[in-house]
């Protein structure tokens, strides 16, 4: 399965469209399987431009995050399984051999499946936070403290271990 996100809007009838919240401004995702059969998602969006398309192949889900909201959908039969319930969603990662997403909005990471929410971390930036790559069973991210100064932070995905963030932070929590 392959997933693009469209500039504009296609020329109706050019592909089968299937609405997910479908309202005012939207975001076009184009989806192609592997037997070149292509269709459009149309999802309603928010007010953040933050806009990604993740693609998790032995689940044959996909999240797409529109506008800071997160939609989960079941690939083959393109049901939407749910919203995530981290907004606004301002990064995420789907790694392969996980089975839940790891999400951000401003101050906290999450780790979240199509059924809800399973692990909220403390505070872990003032704002800004990005949540930056995953390796090594580790996610790696930079936030900010109370001084605003740039920290970089780790999480275990195992153990839910946090290590870098300042300790001040825990108590905005």
């Amino acid at each position: 399965m392959r997933a693009k996100i469209l500039d504009s809007t296609p020329v109706s009838g050019d592909f089968t469209e299937v609405e997910y919240h479908a309202r005012g401004d939207c975001l076009w995702v184009k989806f192609t399987d592997d037997d070149m059969t292509e269709w459009c998602g149309v999802f309603g969006m928010d007010e953040f431009q933050v806009n990604k398309v993740l693609l998790h192949d032995r689940l044959n889900q996909a999240l797409v995050i529109a506008g800071g909201t997160g939609y989960w959908l079941n690939l083959e039969t393109r049901e939407l399984l749910g919203e995530t319930d981290v907004w606004p969603t301002i990064t995420a990662l789907w790694p392969e051999d996980l089975d839940f997403a790891i999400l951000a909005n401003w101050t906290n990471v999450y780790f979240a499946t199509p059924a809800g929410r399973v692990w909220r971390s403390t505070r872990v930036s003032l704002d800004d936070l990005s949540v930056e790559s995953y390796s090594d069973r580790l996610v790696h991210g930079r936030g900010y403290g109370t001084d605003w100064k740039e920290h970089r932070f780790t999480i275990d995905v195992d153990s839910r271990e946090l290590n870098g963030a300042p300790d001040e932070l825990r108590a905005l929590d």
